[in-house]
């Protein structure tokens, strides 16, 4: 039971900088909302693309979080 509940415990720092991965995706989707409304491509291919970078560091950060945590526990 315990390692079940230390399998889903975020360190409070990785939580944070999670929290300030989703902001900044729901900043960037207002953005391109308002690209969207005043039809500038080039701005909404740009948001897309920060929008994108967002995520693949969301993904790594928790790529790494998990090879840490293996590595902890000895897998």
């Amino acid at each position: 039971m315990n390692g079940d509940r230390q399998s889903t415990f975020i360190a409070p720092a990785q939580s944070i900088y999670l929290r300030e991965l989703s902001q900044r995706v729901e900043r960037l989707e207002f953005l391109r909302s308002d690209a969207c409304a005043r039809r500038d491509r080039i701005r909404v291919v740009f948001i897309d693309r920060l929008i994108k970078n967002t995520v693949l560091e969301w993904c790594d950060s928790f790529v790494m979080d998990i090879d840490a945590s293996a590595s902890k526990s000895g897998a």
